[in-house]
């Protein structure tokens, strides 16, 4: 993958470009003292769920620039949240998934708030991270006061020559202090540490904590800006915030900014694991990545359903025909004649029946059974191998055994559908829920006579649906 860059209003920036540019847009911004590495064990999984992925390095790291001598090296929230919404301008992306920590937080945090009409969901780390810059005027608790000694350190002159001088070591000691189980090699710290080596690595840092403390003047273009975040203003975009259980920065963690959204939200709590992610310990983050698709795309990806980004017809419904499908019993695959023929035998139908066309797939939201080529649910080219399939099985073209696992190899996890569903009756997505629902026993109606796991996934619909969910459990 190589580096590309990219002129907004007000930098050259460098970036990162994964997965395919039709893919549904996802940016992700890192923080102090970080860069895009962050992120490395990330963006594959959302690749690979069909996200086009831009890893930027933010303002005064690796090779982002700017384009004026004269444009002032302002680290402020205002000058990071605009370059989140400069760069997609840049990039001609309306709208996107945005996710970050740190100074990577707000920024996208910011964005959210001023612009959440290009911000279709947002993951933060440390939960609302619009700074409240009236709150720095007053002392935090000791404990805390301790751990940002670094922050009181670049209020002073001796702060800027020993960010200077000994950028590395500095930086080092943080992430230990903030990550007291993460054993990084030096390989890794190095890798990150070269993004420190940007000209305007110092004056963007110095100035983005002076700016907090009261104790530099912004950039005067920004004001308004500014004026508004003061306000504090509620994020109403769909968002998931990540709290890191061991996070001195955030000590008891976010959840009293619950108050700071108003549109659908959840908080998690994350411990850190000796590798360089982090492990949630409810919500399976293939699920949380399909779960995002479907927010921006209208549908998601998995082993069988290829989207091309086309919304599936459960999407396109309205809110009150999305209820009442939801009451009406889930639609699978009608493959009848996989459950009913004795095993092992040829004779399952008669030799007419053979000769006779296959019944097509009912889609109880399909206004037009017929019409296959629209089905934003299942690509064409995948729905007919797995009727293929079954149809070679019906016929005796094929072994019931070979058959059945030609179709658990196309879709042998029916938990994704089923924790999808869950998760989208957590969040109040309704089309969601009619899509994984209509999935999930679509799969079930393919393997699970074969499938070994089957009794498991039961007792999981039982255990994570409540016993009123009658759209699953009837």
């Amino acid at each position: 993958m190589s580096l590309k860059t990219i002129k907004t209003r007000t930098l050259e920036v460098g970036y990162y470009d994964h997965g395919p540019s039709s893919g549904w847009p996802v940016l992700l911004y890192h923080g102090f003292p970080y860069d895009i590495h962050a992120y490395d064990e990330v963006v594959p999984r959302l690749v690979s769920s069909g996200a086009r992925v831009i890893v930027p390095y933010v303002r005064g790291y690796g090779p982002t620039r700017f384009l004026s001598d004269s444009t002032m090296r302002s680290g402020q929230q205002a000058a990071l949240g605009s370059d989140v919404i400069e760069l997609m301008d840049a990039l001609n992306i309306d709208k996107a998934v945005l996710g970050g920590f740190d100074w990577g937080g707000m920024s996208v945090c910011v964005a959210a708030a001023l612009w959440p009409e290009r911000v279709v969901g947002l993951v933060s780390y440390a939960g609302y991270d619009i700074a409240d810059l009236s709150s720095y005027q007053k002392p935090f608790a000791p404990s805390l006061e301790c751990v940002c000694w670094y922050q009181h350190l670049f209020q002073q002159e001796r702060g800027i020559a020993c960010l200077t001088e000994s950028r590395r070591d500095l930086c080092r000691i943080l992430w230990k202090q903030w990550s007291p189980s993460f054993f990084f090699s030096d390989s890794l710290y190095n890798q990150t540490a070269e993004a420190f080596d940007n000209p305007d690595f110092v004056d963007v840092v110095i100035h983005a904590y002076r700016f907090c403390f009261g104790n530099a003047k912004g950039d005067p273009a920004l004001q308004k800006l500014e004026d508004a975040l003061a306000a504090q203003p509620k994020i109403s975009v769909p968002t998931i915030t990540l709290d890191g259980r061991q996070d001195p920065l955030k000590p008891g963690g976010t959840a009293a900014h619950v108050e700071h959204f108003s549109g659908r939200y959840e908080r998690r709590e994350a411990d850190e694991s000796t590798s360089r992610s982090i492990e949630l310990p409810e919500d399976d983050p293939d699920v949380v990545e399909r779960f995002l698709e479907f927010l921006y795309t209208g549908t998601y990806s998995d082993g069988v359903n290829f989207t091309c980004g086309k919304p599936a017809k459960a999407a396109l419904l309205d809110p009150e025909s999305v209820l009442q499908s939801l009451q009406q019993p889930a639609c699978g695959s009608q493959e009848t004649g996989m459950s009913s023929p004795a095993q092992g035998t040829e004779d399952w139908i008669s030799k007419d029946e053979r000769d006779e066309e296959p019944d097509e797939e009912y889609n109880e939201y399909d206004e037009d059974p017929d019409d296959s080529s629209d089905d934003g649910d299942v690509a064409g080219d995948e729905q007919s191998k797995l009727a293929k399939v079954a149809e070679a099985v019906a016929f005796g073209h094929c072994s019931r055994t070979e058959g059945l696992k030609q179709i658990a190899d196309l879709r042998s996890d029916m938990t994704l559908p089923l924790r999808l569903y869950v998760m989208a009756d957590k969040y109040d997505v309704p089309a969601l829920r009619l899509l994984a629902r209509d999935r999930f026993y679509r799969a079930v109606e393919l393997v699970w006579e074969e499938a070994e796991c089957f009794p498991d996934v039961v007792d999981e619909l039982y255990q994570t649906t409540p016993p009123t969910d009658t759209a699953m459990r009837d």
